[in-house]
């Protein structure tokens, strides 16, 4: 896997760089009279309406909850991540992030698929024009997902560590970071981790191995537990930069805590994981 993180990541330069050739017009054509600061997928954010709608760009469908007020005031923004084969939709249903992160001022934006390396170069010019056409408050743009979306996540917080706030991912074991060390990037991000103990999808021992390979590149030394309960335990890390990395981990398995339906773990725990995401996310808005 960290063999094949390098080749990944040269696809999605190259796949990026082909997006905004065809998406955009070239530094030629454009008036060299003005400064164009608007995102080439500009387009598909020009006719947004408040509420539940669904926008398709560049053939991707993503699910979007926008309260009203967030067109007259800086709202911030939160990506949550399917797992692999599961709609925006259907993911709302177990996170019901939607209805928490509206209720709380931020933007809503649920993918319908998560794509790999290459769909994340993708996802970051929708973010991007998305972050344009309602002047998100850039201090408060967090993402989380669960599985596959979970990975998504961690290559976010790689490849894009400037964009995110803090991130939420869950039930993954990650993906490594191309660098000459396989380390973590410089611009740290504050982090919640969550994994079933009885994972038998991505085992819990690939979660734990990812925890660790975040301590150690960001010399977290200070630990902390925050709850200590027969169903769950909750610990903290902090380093001297002032990073956060919090870990729940719990009994049950490939499955949202205290979710019901086919994706829920269908167990009494008190983590939910959308309110604790949302929760951490509110605490973690990126330094200024």
């Amino acid at each position: 896997m960290l063999l094949g993180r390098k080749l990944w990541v040269g696809l999605a330069i190259l796949f990026s760089s082909a997006v905004l050739i065809s998406c955009g017009p070239s530094l030629e054509q454009q008036d060299d009279t003005t400064t164009s600061t608007v995102s080439p997928l500009a387009e598909c954010v020009a006719s947004l309406v408040p509420g539940s709608s669904t926008v398709t760009c560049e053939g991707v469908d993503y699910d979007l909850g926008i309260p009203e007020e967030c067109f007259a005031t800086p709202c911030g923004l939160i990506v949550d991540y399917p797992p692999s084969g599961v709609t925006g939709e259907q993911t709302d249903a177990l996170t019901n992030m939607t209805a928490l992160g509206n209720a709380a001022g931020y933007v809503v934006v649920q993918p319908n698929g998560s794509r790999g390396a290459l769909g994340a170069g993708m996802d970051r010019i929708f973010f991007d024009a998305l972050i344009g056409a309602l002047d998100i408050d850039v201090s408060r743009v967090h993402m989380g997902g669960f599985s596959l979306g979970g990975s998504q996540v961690w290559r976010f917080v790689c490849d894009h560590s400037d964009l995110i706030a803090s991130a939420a991912p869950h039930a993954s074991g990650g993906v490594p970071c191309v660098s000459e060390d396989n380390r973590l990037p410089a611009e740290q991000v504050d982090i919640l981790m969550l994994h079933g103990r009885k994972d038998s999808v991505i085992p819990f021992a690939r979660g734990v191995a990812q925890l660790e390979f975040v301590i150690e590149s960001w010399d977290m030394t200070v630990s902390e537990v925050l709850a200590d309960e027969p169903t769950y335990q909750w610990t903290r890390w902090t380093n001297e930069q002032g990073t956060v990395l919090e870990f729940i981990e719990f009994d049950g398995g490939h499955c949202y805590p205290d979710g019901g339906g086919s994706g829920g773990c269908g167990i009494d725990t008190p983590i939910h994981y959308g309110e604790a995401a949302l929760n951490f996310y509110i605490a973690h808005p990126k330094d200024a």
